[in-house]
């Protein structure tokens, strides 16, 4: 896969990782989710950039997925909300059905 197409397929799952790293309590802070992304996303999420997270975070909060407060280490924490509950429930449901489908393609391809 060359790095155009895996870069807009990183964008695509951005979202529902983060929503799950914040619905499971991994990850409660920004930093803390760049580590989790360099430390757990193999190759394909290797030394990610704030610039790549923090954008997606405040959309998510202005989405309504998630709440951000801060803490006294004057860094927001974030918090997952019903709404975002909602979302990542049916982020992975719609996840997995798409991998099982071209999984099915995948496995006919002859290479």
């Amino acid at each position: 896969m060359d790095s155009a197409n895996l870069q807009q397929l990183k964008r695509g799952t951005l979202e529902m990782i983060l929503l799950s790293l914040i619905a499971e309590g991994r990850c409660r802070h920004g930093y803390a989710m760049l580590n989790e992304l360099s430390q757990a996303g193999g190759d394909f999420f290797r030394a990610p950039k704030a610039g790549s997270i923090y954008p997606v975070l405040y959309r998510m909060e202005e989405k309504g997925w998630v709440r951000a407060a801060q803490a006294d280490t004057r860094q927001k924490q974030y918090e997952i909300t019903d709404t975002g509950k909602a979302a990542l429930r049916q982020m992975k449901e719609e996840w997995r059905g798409y991998t099982e489908t071209v999984a099915h393609f995948l496995e006919g391809d002859g290479a």
